[in-house]
């Protein structure tokens, strides 16, 4: 669960013939690096609650990030909400390494259990107060990073909404917004198989209409 899962996506939708080269070149965007290491860190939060992988994913760059935050070249990452940086920011200044003689998680590398609650309560944080679950909080919080993207103009709504699918289908009785994981999984995939230029555009603003509802 990375940013780079991006850039594989629009590249199988060239070698796929889902678009043509120049298409793909004009669903490319440039992003502000800032940003990009910002949401890249926050789909990071969500590896380990989410099944994907272990904390170790999350905690070493947490902490190198936590570090970052503390220098000049800091700045507000670019359409990101204070609030969300806030909490980000106010989570890395308690969060630091494992020392001898702490109790480490076991099965998840050398990731520390006070590493794992710092965390743990900024996923928390970040997902909202509904989300008491830690797993629904994850999906909340992957689902806010992606939309996000695409809502800012930062990922093409469709490479955006394949990425966003890649969290399991929504469980029973699931909220809106988490319901939007599998709308937007339907039409990306809806989208692979129309060849129209208006279809397209019509499937990618459907897209960016959901994305807005679950922005941060």
């Amino acid at each position: 669960m990375n940013i780079e899962r991006e850039s594989f996506f629009l590249t199988q939708a060239l070698v796929r013939g889902h678009v043509s080269p120049v298409e793909a070149d004009a669903m490319r965007r440039v992003v502000p690096v800032d940003r990009d290491v910002f949401d890249d860190i926050a789909l990071r939060l969500t590896v380990a609650p989410l099944d994907e992988g272990t904390w170790e994913t999350a905690s070493g760059p947490f902490l190198e990030y936590g570090r970052y935050l503390r220098t000049d070249a800091w700045r507000q990452p670019p359409l990101v909400p204070p609030e969300v940086t806030g909490a980000v920011f106010a989570a890395a200044t308690g969060y630091r390494q494992w020392r001898p003689g702490e109790p480490r998680l076991e099965g998840h590398g050398s990731t520390a259990v006070h590493q794992v609650e710092v965390l743990t309560n900024l996923i928390q944080k970040l997902a909202g107060s509904a989300y008491n679950d830690l797993h629904q909080a994850a999906r909340r919080v992957y689902s806010q990073v992606m939309a996000s993207r695409i809502r800012d103009g930062f990922v093409h709504p469709v490479i955006g909404a394949r990425v966003w699918a890649l969290i399991d289908a929504p469980p029973p009785h699931a909220s809106e917004d988490e319901r939007a994981i599998q709308t937007v999984a339907e039409l990306s995939r809806t989208w692979t198989t129309t060849t129209g230029r208006h279809q397209r555009r019509d499937l990618e603003s459907s897209i960016a209409q959901l994305a807005l509802q679950v922005a941060w």
